[in-house]
């Protein structure tokens, strides 16, 4: 009998990236894909209506790697849009959404390939943050609650879309929406952790995050918009958890905690009625059970009263959820 070789029994992933105006970057993100140790099985480039040189390089790599690499052209549309078009052209059964200012380090592809083995739906593993110029800056804070429950892990710190790869199944199931200005990545997954498909963290690093100050990101200038987008989704994931009846006190806490995060942004930012509004929806017995919650009064005491203190309080602290239990 023929032995299989290693080759044959790894997970093919398509690799997709979405740009627009991303001239500065794409090459250095394209060139990322294409430096995998584990080569994908495509790279597919949608340019989504850009006006600057952004097509001409993509089509520069397609002209060079022609058995790897395809553009495909749109008008502007949105990178929702964008990675759903992708999407529809790639055949492998997982996808690795690549954004067109990040980059791939070279193992993320091995990496994700090692959970897909392993029987998971989405895989992602750690991130460092790196400037414009591509210079790193420190690790991005994305590892998993340890609770296990991956809704709850989302709401502590969701991973970066870079840091991510899906399975075909899932994907299919939990689309990009295209009508989100922003947050499409955090109500993806969501609503993955709500369907029950399998997530699987590897704790490795698997991607560069740049963080730039470019007009075209609205997390940049407009935190206001990102609350209000993910006020009236945390809403949705709510009613959805009740009706399924798969809402847990964890997830209760993790979800309301969140909504209270959220009213502070929008009072800060002048929204004050709608701040109100989204207030009068927490919960404030879930919000104090919350794992964040007690993590920032942790900090506060360690900072106004010391370690001392501090100590005295997380003792106090589980003395008492001791007793209770």
């Amino acid at each position: 009998m023929q032995k299989r070789s290693p080759e044959a029994d790894r997970p093919a992933v398509s690799v997709v990236i979405p740009c627009f105006n991303a001239e500065r970057w794409i090459a250095e993100t394209i060139s990322s894909a294409l430096s995998q140790s584990v080569p994908p099985a495509e790279i597919v480039i949608v340019d989504d209506g850009s006006t600057d040189g952004t097509a001409r390089i993509a089509a520069g790599f397609a002209q060079t790697h022609p058995d790897l690499v395809r553009v495909i052209s749109q008008s502007n549309k949105g990178a929702p849009a964008a990675r759903s078009a992708g999407l529809e052209s790639t055949c492998s059964p997982y996808i690795s959404f690549v954004d067109a200012d990040d980059r791939l380090l070279p193992e993320a592809l091995a990496i994700f390939c090692q959970a897909f083995v392993k029987g998971a739906d989405i895989a992602y593993g750690r991130a460092y943050w790196i400037d414009e110029h591509g210079r790193r800056l420190g690790p991005r804070e994305q590892d998993p609650d340890p609770s296990g429950d991956a809704f709850v892990s989302l709401f502590e710190q969701h991973p970066t879309t870079t840091s991510v790869a899906f399975s075909r199944a899932a994907i299919s199931a939990c689309p990009w929406d295209i009508s989100l200005p922003c947050a499409q990545e955090f109500d993806v997954l969501v609503r993955c952790a709500i369907q029950g498909f399998r997530f699987a963290f590897e704790p490795e690093y698997v991607a560069e995050i740049r963080d730039h100050p470019s007009p075209h990101r609205i997390t940049n200038s407009a935190s206001a918009i990102f609350s209000k987008v993910a006020c009236q989704n945390i809403l949705k994931y709510r009613k959805t958890l009740i009706e399924s009846g798969t809402m847990t006190p964890i997830r209760s806490s993790a979800l309301h905690f969140a909504l209270l995060s959220h009213s502070i942004t929008l009072a800060r930012q002048g929204h004050t009625a709608l701040a109100r509004e989204v207030f009068r929806n927490v919960d404030r017995l879930s919000v104090l059970r919350a794992r964040k919650f007690r993590l920032m009064i942790d900090e506060f005491t360690a900072l106004i009263g010391g370690p001392v203190l501090s100590d005295k309080v997380s003792k106090l602290r589980h003395a008492v959820s001791s007793s209770k239990g």
